[in-house]
């Protein structure tokens, strides 16, 4: 988990480099309840503070309405190019060899039955 958000935090970095002329960085995620997204968010939070950058977070509570109201850019990848990128990393550092096991989010959420979709095609790939 360390790694993904790792990798999160390489996307939103240059954001928080170039934010100090911003009056305050806005991040809107999809909610704070889930245990991956509170550990990018307390990431973050740390490295605003040492960049002196204002952050604020909103809990848009799982309703992508709030998540994306006018005014909001996007930041991420398709769920596709995610899922190949995530297996292609996993297969690298297992060198194509050994098992792995594939977690999927939440079933009502399209693009994680998309990701993980994607995951098992490029894992029978490799």
């Amino acid at each position: 988990m360390k790694r993904i958000s790792l990798a999160l935090l390489a996307a939103v970095l240059p954001a928080l480099s170039a934010a100090p002329h911003a009056a305050t960085l806005g991040v809107s995620m999809a909610l704070f309840d889930d245990n991956f997204l509170t550990a990018v968010r307390a990431s973050m939070k740390e490295r605003a503070q040492q960049l002196n950058v204002p952050i604020q977070f909103e809990d848009a509570q799982n309703d992508i309405g709030r998540q994306l109201p006018p005014r909001v850019s996007f930041v991420g990848s398709g769920e596709a190019q995610s899922g190949t990128l995530q297996m292609a990393e996993v297969c690298r550092l297992l060198q194509g060899k050994g098992e792995i096991v594939i977690l999927i989010g939440e079933l009502t959420n399209q693009a994680a039955r998309q990701a993980t979709q994607d995951l098992s095609a490029v894992r029978t790939a490799w």
